[in-house]
């Protein structure tokens, strides 16, 4: 490569210092080419892409712990000694209420309820797969929820809560609305399915207590069982 002396405009070979004609100092630096910078400047289109997934990436991660982190929900706790007394004392009168003619009312508070159903039923509900259960009214008294606890595949822990009213016979649940942990489940397939984990407490052993409930009704903050007797068989003695 030729460098020209700025000061005469003689030719010099590449890493001459001083201009062979003049003596002149040589500017090396004038004569390196010129380097473009090189780096990568990010449009602000993929900027916006970038930012877009870590939000949904962050969304995804919030609603997986709203769904599977139950932490601070309202779940069935271990009742007094005084109220699993209390409770055991409704359900064996409900229990004696099957035997005779005739439909007879019984009243328990949704705690008495709750603990009752938790000591006596649910581990007869052969299909629930739930760990416990709690029974409450809305303070508005018009509407019932069912807060299950239980594990998915034997180990996560997850809390459902269905809202919804006692049907006026039988012992069913007409399930209107329903939460995985703190995330609604509006889809309606879903919620059905969440709906069905309700009916397995009505199976196994319990199957023979709850066929006798005629309807469950909310008064003043309790629930209103109507229990049937089974009828006498005329073959027995």
């Amino acid at each position: 490569m030729i460098i020209k002396c700025p000061n005469c405009g003689h030719d010099n070979q590449l890493g001459a210092i001083f201009c062979r004609n003049c003596g002149k100092k040589l500017d090396i630096e004038q004569f390196r080419p010129a380097v473009k910078d090189m780096k990568y400047k990010a449009g602000v289109g993929e900027i916006i892409q970038k930012v877009l997934g870590i939000v949904t990436v962050l969304m995804i991660v919030a609603l997986l712990a709203a769904a599977f982190i139950p932490f601070g929900l309202t779940s069935y706790e271990q009742p007094s000694a005084e109220l699993a007394k209390a409770a055991k004392d409704k359900l064996d009168a409900v229990s004696a209420s099957l035997v005779g003619s005739g439909t007879k009312k019984h009243s328990f508070s949704p705690a008495e309820f709750s603990a009752a159903y938790n000591a006596e039923l649910l581990a007869t509900a052969s299909d629930a797969g739930v760990d416990r259960v709690r029974f409450d009214l809305l303070p508005s008294g018009d509407a019932a929820v069912i807060r299950m606890d239980s594990k998915l595949v034997g180990f996560l822990p997850i809390h459902l809560e269905l809202f919804g009213k006692p049907t006026s016979t039988g012992a069913n649940f007409d399930v209107s609305s329903a939460k995985i942990g703190y995330l609604p489940i509006p889809i309606p397939f879903l919620r059905d399915l969440v709906a069905s984990k309700a009916a397995g407490l009505t199976h196994g052993d319990s199957q023979k207590f709850v066929s006798a409930i005629r309807g469950v009704e909310m008064v003043d903050g309790n629930f209103v069982l109507s229990v049937e007797a089974a009828p006498k068989n005329p073959a027995a003695k």
